[in-house]
């Protein structure tokens, strides 16, 4: 040892590896990293002391390739170019904040002869103070000519080696642990189903010859498990769009003798799982990676590693604390008022329907009251053009009227559904996207009219404007949707054709092209000034880049932060059949949602196609925590099961939209208010059987007080443990209740 640093958190040594190189060793009592520096920076070793699992055993994976620069006043100009490592410049330790220390590195990109000298990429490890947990951020650094550098891709992360193929065997047991996505591990957002739940290590063997790295999706964040314990690795960043990537990787170290031009090109050898870093995927981040004079700095959001013990669900837990420590909770006294969407019964343009008139409304109106809704939802049309803002006076009265009849008569709130592109050309010229030559950006939807450039500062004026005015009158709720923006490569032109087109507008203050970060900034800004002025007003985000979809967007991307924007996200599309989404499978991603997010869902649903045992009903009551319905009239044959269902509903609601919710499995949920120590539980029974059921869990698994001894209506606690019996039809749902003093 030439030399070590170190305080009461965490320690850094520089040492000799045992292959004679230069090393820092940093470490805490819970995890060690090593770092080569003689003379490339490598942090090829992260070790998880507590467990003795080995995370990292292998090169880092530094890929940085530059676009094809244009003349620069330092002399360097020339075609694309590569750099695989960083020659290191410094090292220090740096105590961050009161419980945590960071190791920060920094080694200059090499390009080879013919590149740039003057990016260096400085790497950040931090270990905690009694916390479990290892962070990791990179930045870009322009450090000194005054050249502009663009990236055009890149890929930094670990390495842990799966398959050692001199020795044809997994490495350390490797074929025991699987790789789910969380939130979702099916699927991401509605307009892509991965049908797939998780991936073992051998799915991630990638393509040979094509070069494909599996499984090639995005997520926010993965975990990677045996069953017994494992890991999470999460990407967090509020600054700009970005993804967590882990992936199976053909990878040998280049001085391995088993290397040869056969196999470089067919793309075999080692597998390695490559986890944390940054990367570029489907487009994120939605800006440029660019470093100049002017920008001489370039950061990524940070990775973070959480360690769990259990199955995947326990991984998805792990995720959801972190993120209740970055501020994603449900609001205080949540209490969102049970819709009742008027769509359902009576369509929209959309569907080829007439607009709608008074009396047909306040018909609905009087259905929502019967079936115990607590406001009118209403769905488009009700502006003189969708996307305007303007209330139609002329076909429905002042919305001033309007609210006060549906509180007076119906005891209703009024909650409007917002278009942001407009289904008309005829508004505001300034709030549309322009093309390249100033021209109009046309929607490509039934109507005429033009995509909206959310990113302008007019844009943003005048709705908020329009809202505010709505929101005076006495509106409580608004849903932002059509809100889609894209740049070629990004989600938004894979899923729908021809909404792909950015705005060129040089005037309207964002960058030329508008990047999906300022499109994304100027929804939360309208959102922000709302709230400002009206901070009850509960506001649902659709994803600002796919709207509906909820593709694209972390979910937690504009969330939390210090002035308020959304309250909750829809639920994901499932409001046309709602039924059968469930049945499919496609709807049990809610579940895994409510495990990893506390950030409330909305949804509405179409009990029409539900059953007489309201399935579907309490499916989505257990897993959105705002709660809209819809598509029933008294004297249809399941109106009056659903009354019933919705009677016990709004007795325990305060459970459902702001209780902890407690997944003890995909068939049994609880909902628990701690301070007025009740919970509820729902137990489903998704067969087509009649069964009697009897579950028991952990006491603790629900939160329960330790003594804690109990028994009601076919829930008993006792010596630690929860039994619940019930007799469950065929596809039906059984609420159970407690309570303890």
């Amino acid at each position: 040892m030439t030399n070590s640093t170190s305080n009461s958190i965490a320690s850094a040594e520089l040492a000799r590896s045992e292959s004679g190189r230069d090393q820092i060793r940093f470490h805490n009592q819970f995890y060690e990293l090593k770092v080569d520096i003689d003379p490339f920076i490598n942090p090829s070793s992260l070790v998880h002391l507590k467990s003795a699992h080995v995370l990292a055993d292998e090169d880092y994976c530094y890929e940085v390739d530059l676009a094809s620069a244009e003349f620069s006043t330092n002399g360097f100009s020339g075609g694309p170019q590569k750099a695989r490592r960083a020659r290191l410049l410094e090292w220090t330790l740096e105590e961050q904040v009161e419980d945590a220390v960071t190791l920060k590195v920094a080694g200059r990109l090499d390009f080879g002869d013919a590149g740039p000298t003057d990016i260096v990429v400085e790497h950040r490890f931090t270990l905690f103070r009694d916390k479990d947990r290892f962070d990791e951020q990179i930045s870009l650094v322009h450090r000194y000519a005054h050249d502009t550098h663009e990236v055009a891709d890149y890929r930094f992360g670990f390495r842990k080696k799966l398959f050692d193929a001199s020795e044809a065997r997994w490495v350390d047991h490797a074929e025991t642990f699987r790789l789910g996505a969380i939130p979702f591990r099916r699927r991401r957002g509605h307009g892509q189903d991965w049908l797939k739940e998780d991936y073992s290590t051998a799915d991630l063997v990638p393509d040979n010859w094509a070069g494909n790295d599996l499984p090639n999706r995005q997520s926010e964040a993965w975990s990677w498990q045996n069953g017994k314990a494992g890991f999470v690795f999460s990407k967090y960043a509020q600054h700009l769009i970005e993804f967590a990537l882990v992936d199976g990787e053909f990878y040998t170290r280049p001085t391995s003798e088993q290397m040869d031009s056969l196999t470089e090109l067919a793309s075999v050898g080692d597998i390695c799982l490559r986890f944390l870093g940054a990367g570029r995927t489907n487009g994120a981040p939605g800006r440029p990676v660019v470093i100049s004079a002017a920008n001489r700095e370039f950061s990524f959001g940070t990775s973070t590693i959480l360690p769990f013990e259990g199955d995947w669900q326990e991984g998805h837990r792990a995720y959801g604390a972190h993120l209740r420590e970055h501020g994603h909770i449900v609001p205080k006294g949540f209490n969102p008022p049970v819709h009742w969407n008027e769509l359902y019964n009576l369509g929209w343009r959309g569907t080829n329907s007439p607009l709608q008139e008074l009396p047909e409304l306040w018909e609905e109106a009087r259905r929502a009251q019967l079936m115990g809704a607590e406001a009118f939802y209403f769905d488009p049309v009700w502006d003189i053009f969708e996307g305007s803002s303007i209330w139609d006076t002329d076909r429905l009265g002042e919305v001033t009227d309007f609210v006060d009849t549906l509180k007076d008569k119906y005891g209703l709130s009024l909650s409007l559904h917002l278009m942001m592109h407009a289904k008309s050309d005829q508004d505001d010229p300034r709030i549309y996207r322009r093309a390249e030559d100033g021209t109009m950006l046309h929607y490509k939807g039934q109507y005429t009219g033009g995509y909206a450039c959310c990113a302008s500062h007019a844009w943003q004026d005048v709705k908020t404007e329009r809202l505010l005015a709505l929101a005076k009158s006495g509106v409580s709720f608004f849903m932002f949707d059509f809100c889609e923006y894209a740049l070629p490569g990004t989600t938004g032109d894979k899923w729908r054709h021809g909404w792909c087109e950015p705005c060129f507008a040089p005037d309207h203050g964002h960058s030329v092209p508008a990047t999906l970060e300022e499109h994304a900034e100027g929804l939360g800004n309208v959102m922000r000034r709302i709230k400002s002025e009206f901070p009850d007003l509960i506001i649902e985000a659709h994803d600002a880049v796919t709207a509906g979809w909820q593709d694209y967007l972390p979910l937690y991307y504009g969330h939390g932060t210090k002035e308020a924007t959304f309250d909750e996200h829809w639920g994901f599309e499932f409001m046309w059949n709602s039924f059968l989404d469930l049945l499919s499978g496609k709807a049990l991603s809610l579940y895994e949602y409510n495990l990893a997010y506390d950030i409330p869902l909305y949804l509405h649903v179409n009990l029409r196609f539900d059953n007489d045992n309201a399935l579907a009903f309490w499916w989505y009551a257990s897993n959105c925590r705002h709660l809209g319905i819809g598509g029933l009239k008294p004297g249809d044959a399941i109106w009056d099961s659903h009354v019933a269902a919705m009677k016990t509903y709004m007795r325990l609601k305060p459970h459902f939209s702001r209780g902890r919710f407690a997944g003890l499995d995909l068939d049994a949920h609880g909902h628990v208010l701690d301070e007025e120590k009740s919970a509820v539980i729902v137990l489903f029974n998704m067969s087509s059987d009649d069964k009697s059921v009897a579950r028991t869990f952990k006491a603790i698994d629900l939160g329960l007080p330790d003594g804690l001894t109990y028994e009601r209506q076919g829930v008993t606690v006792r010596a630690g443990e929860l039994h619940l019996t019930a007799d469950l039809p065929a596809l039906s749902a059984h609420v159970f209740e407690l309570e303890w003093t």
